[in-house]
C-alpha cells in the first residue's frame, strides 16, 4: 500500500492518511458483516420460490446494474475533477488519475485501499436489502437485486485489479476467459489512447452497447452545454 500518491494533474502528494484508512477498514467490515447476512436472505429466497424465474431476472438484474455504475463512476473519474476537490477528489478522482499514470498500481493496493470507498457507500444500500420484507415478491426482488448489485459493486475493484495482473489464479483465469468478469483483453481497450472506451470494469457486458451508442459521448455533451466544463481537460 502506498499512503502517498503523486497526484498526475496537480503535482502535488496526496496523503492515504490513517484515519481515512481506519473509516475504510469499518466500512469494510461493516459491508462483509450485511452482504454475509443478505447473501442467506438471498438463498432462502430463491430456494422457496422453487422455479419461479423472477429471482434469477433479479440476478441478472443486479449484476448488469452493478456492471453500469461501475462504467458511470469510471467516467466521473476519469473526465471531470481535480484530485484536490473536497471529499471526492481523495476517494474517487484521485485513483482514477492515479490508474492511468500507472495502470498497474492497483495491483499493489490492498482490499482496504481499492475498496474501502465504495463500501462506505454500499452500507446503507444494504441496510435496505436487509429491512426489505422477503416473503412477499416486491420484497423478495428488492433483497436479491441490492444484494446482488451490492457485491457486484464490492468485487468491482478486485476485479479490475484482476485484469492488471501478470497471473491469476485458476478459478479467476476462468471467470475471465468465460467472459463472467472483466478479462485483460476487453479491458485493455480502455487502456488504448484515446482512452475514452469500455468504461465498465465489473463484467464489461455493457462496453459493447454503450460505446455503439455513444452513451458516454452525449453526457460530456450535455454537460458541456450546461456547465462550459470540457471533458478530459
Amino acid at each position: 500500500m502506498n499512503p502517498n500518491v503523486l497526484s498526475p494533474n496537480r503535482g502535488v502528494v496526496l496523503e492515504y492518511s490513517s484515519e481515512r484508512r481506519r473509516l475504510e477498514t469499518f466500512g469494510v467490515a461493516v459491508v462483509v458483516i450485511l452482504a454475509a447476512r443478505n447473501v442467506m436472505r438471498v438463498v432462502f429466497t430463491i430456494h422457496e420460490r422453487g422455479a419461479v424465474p423472477w429471482p434469477w431476472l433479479a440476478v441478472f438484474g443486479g449484476w448488469i446494474a452493478a456492471d453500469f455504475v461501475s462504467g458511470f463512476v469510471h467516467w466521473l473519474g476519469d473526465t471531470w475533477g481535480r484530485e484536490d476537490w473536497p471529499l471526492v477528489g481523495a476517494s474517487l478522482i484521485r485513483g482514477f488519475r492515479e490508474h492511468h499514470t500507472d495502470p498497474v498500481a492497483i495491483t499493489r493496493h490492498d482490499f482496504v485501499e481499492t475498496s474501502g470507498s465504495i463500501s462506505l457507500a454500499l452500507v446503507p444500500v444494504l441496510l435496505v436489502a436487509l429491512l426489505a420484507p422477503r416473503e412477499v415478491m416486491r420484497g423478495g426482488i428488492a433483497v436479491i437485486f441490492l444484494t446482488i448489485f451490492s457485491l457486484g459493486m464490492l468485487l468491482t475493484n478486485e476485479i479490475h485489479k484482476s485484469a492488471h495482473r501478470d497471473k491469476v489464479c485458476r478459478p479467476l483465469a476462468w471467470l475471465q476467459r468465460t467472459g463472467l468478469i472483466l478479462s485483460p483483453a476487453h479491458h485493455a481497450v480502455h487502456h488504448t489512447a484515446p482512452f475514452d472506451s469500455c468504461y465498465c470494469i465489473s463484467a464489461g457486458w455493457l462496453n459493447p452497447l454503450l460505446d455503439a451508442i455513444g452513451f458516454f459521448r452525449a453526457l460530456e455533451r450535455s454537460v458541456t452545454f450546461v456547465t462550459g466544463a470540457e471533458p478530459r481537460s
